[in-house]
């Protein structure tokens, strides 16, 4: 899955003819991590690469942080319930 959002990721990029610093700059990133999404770099976290899809894939900054809020929200929620002892998430 990691290696389909990184590929996904350098397309919207190249189709919206942005380079890796300006996506590392609208995630308040750098080039280099953004070089490393791309790779699908084991260092890069799941909820960092889903960001900086919809942020590529964004023309529109509010829905952006609403559709980010909500991205990062649900990964951690899934998280909690994957830890719960008793095994029910």
């Amino acid at each position: 899955m990691t290696l389909d959002l990184a590929a996904r990721l350098k397309e919207l990029r190249a189709s919206r003819n942005l380079s890796q610093a300006e996506v590392a700059k609208l995630l308040g990133s750098n080039q280099s991590r953004v070089a490393k999404m791309e790779a699908a770099d084991g260092s890069v976290t799941l909820d960092l690469l889903v960001l900086a899809l919809l942020t590529s894939d964004s023309a529109n900054p509010r829905s952006l942080a609403r559709s980010a809020a909500e991205v990062h929200i649900g990964l951690r929620e899934r998280d909690a319930a994957d830890s719960l002892p008793d095994g029910s998430g």
